[in-house]
């Protein structure tokens, strides 16, 4: 069972618990955001909301296990360079609807230092944290989209980025605390992407095709940041949130349009008692 966030409290007596992570051949870090708790007592609901990396490698078994999820929609949050170096192709007319957002990733907080030879780790870890600071402000749009496609009852639904680390990491913390779920928790699942976003050698070959050549030449030790996450990183982006609108819940209402109706709505819709 790969529920490995989900404590005893998560697991009514006598109910299966899906799994969180779906072995797809072609593409890392699917991840189902179902079973978390709440802070007043519900749950996120299983099989509406996933999390994942890109699905431009996607076989013919993954095509059909994801046909059998019933998913609605892909949002992609990829900019509009890597989806069209990797796009996502169905294999039949019977594919969710894909939703994206156009933009240039502007990645110079890492590659101004990473690839510097007297940078360390320490030095890797500040770069992601200046990093993620931007990441609320310079992807509400996409966010707010992500939300809305949500509110439609356009479930089930997944949502992506290139390693489903960062730009999704965030997303699906934003989505969590709207449903209630606590920090702690949403921490966690965060982190579940050093288990289940695990590239193979190929990786710096792939990503400096996308963003750059600076990437093929880091040394291990700054792959291996560039490839992993933190919990700073994230407790970043949320002190950066509450530095510029007070808390999340601003947040969601300025920059998203979630109010405290939406907010109700999604969770009537995307969570149980």
């Amino acid at each position: 069972m790969n529920d490995t966030t989900a404590g005893p409290s998560m697991r009514p007596p006598g109910a299966a618990v899906p799994e969180r992570v779906l072995p797809l051949e072609g593409v890392r870090n699917f991840r189902d955001l179902g079973g978390y708790e709440t802070l007043d007592g519900r749950r996120v609901r299983w099989r509406r909301i996933f999390r994942s990396a890109s699905l431009g490698s996607l076989t013919p078994r993954d095509h059909a296990q994801l046909e059998g999820l019933g998913l609605r929609v892909v949002f992609d949050l990829r900019a509009t360079d890597e989806r069209a170096q990797e796009p996502v192709r169905w294999s039949s007319g019977r594919g969710p609807r894909l939703l994206d957002h156009d933009y240039v990733l502007d990645l110079s907080a890492l590659s101004q230092v990473l690839p510097r030879p007297d940078a360390d780790v320490a030095a890797a870890r500040g770069a992601f944290i200046r990093l993620y600071e931007g990441l609320p402000a310079h992807f509400a749009a996409a966010y707010r989209a992500l939300f809305a496609a949500l509110l439609r009852h356009e479930a089930p639904l997944a949502f992506n980025c290139s390693a489903g680390k960062d730009r999704t990491g965030v997303g699906a913390a934003l989505l969590l605390a709207a449903l209630g779920v606590p920090r702690d928790t949403l921490v966690a699942d965060y982190l579940l992407s050093n288990e289940h976003y695990r590239p193979g050698p190929e990786a710096a070959a792939a990503m400096s095709r996308r963003h750059g050549e600076w990437l093929r030449a880091l040394r291990p030790e700054m792959l291996q940041v560039m490839l992993s996450v933190d919990a700073s990183y994230l407790e970043a982006a949320f002190a950066a949130i509450e530095r510029q609108h007070g808390s999340v819940d601003h947040y969601l209402e300025s920059a998203l349009g979630i109010d405290r109706r939406a907010r109700d709505a999604l969770r009537q819709l995307y969570t149980e008692p």
